[in-house]
């Protein structure tokens, strides 16, 4: 698998750790190689701005919506 592609399934997985988050999941079980990394993450990113996304992906009307959405987060 190429960089580019690890990178697009690292920033799904940790869009999709974010929403979790923000939806008051207290606790993510997960199987990777990049735990410490998204545990970073999720304790610098601050939950008022979770849930904000988490209120924008909401409001959004299709799963290609939210894909762009996820691009457009961690390319920018």
């Amino acid at each position: 698998m190429d960089e580019l592609r690890l990178n697009k399934v690292f920033a799904g997985f940790l869009f999709a750790a974010l929403l979790l988050m923000a939806m008051g999941y207290p606790v993510l079980s997960m199987n990777s190689p990049n735990l410490l990394l998204v545990k970073k993450a999720l304790t610098s990113f601050p939950m008022s701005d979770a849930e904000q996304l988490l209120a924008d992906v909401l409001a959004l009307d299709s799963a290609q919506a939210v894909k762009q959405a996820t691009c457009l987060l961690y390319t920018s």
